[in-house]
């Protein structure tokens, strides 16, 4: 990431102008660093805390301009969280440099446009969710108990969200469309290696007699991700976890009688 001029040049800053243009080295430090600039004056002496509070904010950047897998991180990290929550269509990229504190530039420079941004932090917050279930399900030794592990996960989603906003394949699905087919066939592509992976706990269930032979796999794994998930926006819709608690009593069942 950078922000024009250099370290020597913000250090040497006492007295600082108010460029606004990108021909303004010093006023782009600035303005990436979020200086208040006065409104009557084009220039103004820095108070001894405010340069305390900048020293802060520029070891900060600091830090990202020497570390872009730290940028990218904290830029993919903070877009989840408002388009988990907001949306990826009703949230701007003003608000995505508003949280992390880059400039549009610094979030162009690791991702070609918005919609690049979209994708892969679906894809980030994808894999947070991929490995808390991995958490899960690792101390499991039966499939059964596998797939139960599952359940127990998405059962504390709406007293405990593991990602603020609720479940990011569900919440992209929705906003996913003709418009946006990109983001589509991501959250198309997350979906079918969900739908895998109970495919294949339920295939290695029945190689270990664990599970009875004869199930239909993908209508199991399919009854499996749309229960959860409408049980999710049902429960997130009416403010409980009354839905979500009935909907895994029954899954749980259902996996009882495929148990050997």
């Amino acid at each position: 990431m950078h922000f024009g001029g250099t370290p020597s040049s913000v250090g040497r800053v006492g007295l600082t102008q108010c460029g606004r243009g990108p021909e303004s080295a010093i006023g782009s430090i600035v303005e990436s660093l979020n200086f208040a600039c006065s409104s009557t004056t084009n220039f103004r002496f820095i108070r001894p805390k405010e340069l305390n509070a900048c020293n802060f904010r520029y070891q900060l950047v600091s830090l990202h301009m020497r570390n872009p897998e730290a940028t990218k991180e904290t830029i993919l990290k903070e877009s989840g969280i408002l388009f988990n929550t907001q949306g990826y269509k009703a949230t701007s990229l003003s608000n995505i440099t508003e949280a992390t504190g880059f400039t549009k530039g610094a979030i162009y420079r690791h991702f070609t446009s918005k919609d690049d941004l979209e994708i892969e932090t679906l894809i980030h917050l994808s894999g947070i969710m991929n490995e808390k279930v991995r958490d899960r399900i690792k101390g499991q030794s039966t499939s059964g108990n596998k797939l139960r592990a599952i359940l127990q996960f998405f059962e504390s989603y709406i007293s405990n969200p593991p990602i603020e906003g609720g479940c990011p394949l569900l919440n992209a699905a929705v906003e996913a469309d003709d418009a946006h087919p990109e983001l589509k066939k991501t959250a198309l592509k997350i979906l079918n290696g969900l739908r895998s992976s109970l495919i294949s706990i339920l295939e290695k269930g029945i190689h270990h007699k664990q599970i009875k032979r004869g199930i239909d796999k993908e209508l199991y794994a399919a009854v499996i991700i749309a229960s959860l998930e409408g049980a999710i926006m049902m429960s997130k819709l009416s403010g409980n976890d009354q839905d979500i608690i009935r909907i895994i009593k029954h899954l749980e069942k259902q996996i009882a009688e495929i148990e050997i």
